[in-house]
C-alpha cells in the first residue's frame, strides 16, 4: 500500500474480471496502469493518468490504497 505523494508516480494494476458484452460474456486480463500525484487536497488526490488525462479520486479509493511508488 503506498502512502501517496505529490510529485511521484504510482502504478496500479487492475484486476482481471469478467464483464458482459453485446455478444455474451468477455474477460478482460490484467492491466497496469501509471499515474502521477499532482496535488493533494483535502482527502483527495488530483492526478494525471498515464494518457495525459486528468483525474481524482479519494485517498481511501481501492486505486490509491492498492498503488505502489515507482522509482524514478
Amino acid at each position: 500500500m503506498a502512502s501517496l505523494h505529490a510529485g511521484r508516480r504510482y502504478a496500479y494494476t487492475w484486476p482481471e474480471y469478467n464483464a458482459k458484452g453485446t455478444n455474451g460474456p468477455v474477460h478482460v486480463p490484467a492491466k497496469t496502469i501509471t499515474y502521477t500525484v499532482n496535488r493533494i487536497e483535502g482527502r483527495r488526490a488530483y492526478i494525471t493518468w498515464e494518457n495525459g488525462a486528468n483525474d481524482f479520486f479519494t485517498l481511501r479509493c481501492p486505486i490509491a490504497l492498492g498503488s505502489r511508488e515507482l522509482e524514478d
